[in-house]
């Protein structure tokens, strides 16, 4: 006999468990997130969880400071201990790009977002013996950091079961159900689950799900990595998370005193088999990433890498997530696709879907834009500054 509900959530990632949220707050309590390992145990847990409110389109930075305000808040609104550092987040900007700057500035502030400039004297008293070749302008914002992603996911989960929802984990789902067009449900660990809504949110996994009912979804799945220092000097190492434009990495502190450090757009990026890829680092991405660190702050020579992180992006053709209904399958959604900016915008991507599922209608932001039926349409997002930078 099948369980039911009325929201079946696949995946248990900071998009799944932030829906699962927004529906509980809204009282829909009979929601099911189905997990096949434990809570943030794909993307969301590899994250580098920088959040920051510097992006280029109206859309995206609304969505980034209504989640930061989210983390800013958890304790009072999710009830369980904080999962956000504040620290302050710099944005090192080369020269060539000072006018798209100023203009995503003027966007923002008009927004709501708070951030200054600092000139290059203010940047080397915030961060000593740094080497700012390269740097034409900083992008200070104080309340934004970095987040603990498995903590966060965590909390909203417990958040739902204290509302009556289930989160159950080591769940695979192995299909989709439908009945004609419509979804009804899935199969997952030798159970039958029904619901009104069902939503893909299985982050790498959701393409193959959606294809298997053919629903072609336009995702690409990229490797990424990461490396974990231990600083040889804490007074010299960046106290704030850093996106560094101009030496093409991004670098974060962590709780235990060490150093996250990934490689920025623009890079090459390594398309992968989500079943099949390499979960080890390599030792050229290494390299690669020691020197530009070391370039950057070069009083941390003798830094030690205790270890790396592999992780998937699930990347659309424009670097936005995809979110809302499928046209053509009704009973079906999407939330997926969201490359490395899903999770400082998780949030408030699962609060709008929640307000789609529940009021059939988003009345604090555009969530058509969102949708899959973008693509072919010629609404896709664009960036000012190219590429991924969204």
């Amino acid at each position: 006999m099948a369980q039911t509900a009325d929201v079946i959530i696949v995946g248990g990632g900071i998009l799944g468990t932030s829906l699962a949220y927004y529906l509980a707050q809204k009282g829909v309590q009979d929601v099911v997130v189905l997990e096949k390992g434990p809570l943030a145990a794909g993307s969301t847990g590899k994250s580098a969880a920088i959040v920051r409110m510097h992006y280029t389109n109206a859309s995206t930075i609304t969505l980034a400071l209504r989640s930061r305000e989210l983390f800013l808040e958890w304790a009072d609104r999710v009830h369980v201990g904080p999962v956000y550092t504040p620290c302050g987040w710099l944005f090192f900007v080369p020269e060539d790009q000072q006018t798209n700057l100023a203009e995503n500035l003027a966007l923002q502030r008009s927004l709501g977002v708070t951030a200054e400039t600092w000139d290059l004297s203010a940047l080397r008293a915030a961060i000593p013996g740094i080497n700012t070749e390269g740097i034409g302008c900083v992008v200070h914002e104080a309340k934004s950091g970095y987040a603990d992603p498995v903590a966060a996911c965590d909390g909203l989960a417990e958040s739902v079961r204290e509302s009556g929802g289930r989160v159950l984990m080591g769940t695979p789902v192995s299909r989709i159900l439908s009945r004609g067009d419509r979804v009804v449900g899935v199969s997952a660990h030798g159970e039958t689950y029904e619901a009104a809504h069902v939503v893909l949110a299985a982050g790498a996994w959701s393409g193959k799900l959606a294809a298997e009912i053919g629903v072609q979804l336009p995702l690409e799945i990229t490797r990424e990595q990461e490396i974990i220092l231990r600083p040889s000097d804490p007074a010299a190492a960046p106290n704030m998370s850093v996106s560094d434009f101009a030496a093409r990495i991004y670098v974060r502190p962590r709780a235990d005193g060490s150093l996250l450090v990934g490689r920025g757009y623009p890079k090459a990026y390594e398309k992968v088999d989500v079943d099949n890829y390499r979960e080890d680092y390599d030792e050229e991405f290494v390299e690669d990433s020691l020197h530009r660190f070391l370039g950057r702050y070069p009083k941390l020579q003798g830094s030690v890498l205790t270890e790396g992180v592999v992780g998937l992006y699930t990347v659309t053709p424009d670097w936005h997530p995809l979110l809302g209904p499928v046209d053509g399958r009704p009973g079906l959604y999407v939330a997926t696709g969201g490359s490395g900016h899903s999770f400082k915008i998780g949030p408030a991507l699962g609060e709008m879907l929640a307000d789609l599922i529940v009021n059939g209608s988003c009345d604090w932001a555009d969530a058509s834009l969102f949708q899959l039926q973008r693509f072919g349409a010629g609404r896709e997002f664009r960036s000012s500054y190219g590429g991924n930078r969204a």
